[in-house]
């Protein structure tokens, strides 16, 4: 009867240190950032799905000068002006109870527009509009430039999709601690079938 008592005592103590370590990871608070034209537009969430509401979220550069400051929407989204300034640029997001993420904004992920100036609009000179003919004398470094900032405002919300699931994948489910106290009793109840055979 002792070892019946230790058992259930053992898998009480393990049950408990599971249930316990759960709602550590549940409370992680994640931001993704991504520019889409003259802003930086994101997300903040929670690692068990509940957006990240009324939450401070600020823009520093590579020295730590705060840049620009808002606060998330109800569904957890933000956007604010593209400071002018030099990348990388980090967003900073303070959610409630201490929770705080940060995601870093590279030149890549900026590109031209916030420390130099943007691509004219093609066909377009400053204080005049030409013809259309005039658009076969653009740089090709302006459309380039122009092609790069359409391709990652049309990529930025699958960034943003991936990097949820990504963190998704890092996040023990119920299902995960459910399948893994089954696993346990088994063992456990292979272990005591044994015992009582001898």
């Amino acid at each position: 009867m002792t070892y019946a008592i230790r058992l259930a005592a053992l898998m009480a103590l393990m049950i408990s240190c599971l249930c316990l370590a759960a709602p550590a990871s549940a409370h992680k608070v994640n931001v993704f950032a991504y520019v889409e034209k003259d802003e930086i537009a994101g997300e903040g969430y929670f690692s068990d799905g509940h957006k990240a509401r009324s939450s401070t979220v600020i823009v520093k550069d590579a020295s730590g000068n705060e840049l620009a400051k808002t606060t998330t929407a109800k569904d957890g989204t933000f956007r604010l002006p593209l400071p002018k300034a030099d990348p990388p640029l980090t967003v900073y997001l303070f959610a409630s109870e201490g929770h705080e993420n940060t995601y870093v904004l590279k030149a890549s992920d900026i590109g031209p527009g916030s420390g130099e100036p943007a691509a004219p609009v093609i066909g377009q000179t400053p204080g005049q509009i030409q013809s259309p003919n005039a658009a076969q004398e653009v740089p090709p470094a302006w459309i380039a430039a122009a092609v790069d900032q359409a391709v990652a405002a049309r990529l930025a919300p699958i960034r943003a999709q991936l990097a949820r699931l990504a963190e998704q994948g890092d996040r023990v489910t119920l299902k995960d601690v459910f399948g893994g106290l089954g696993w346990i009793l088994g063992i456990f109840g292979a272990a005591a079938y044994a015992a009582s055979r001898r």
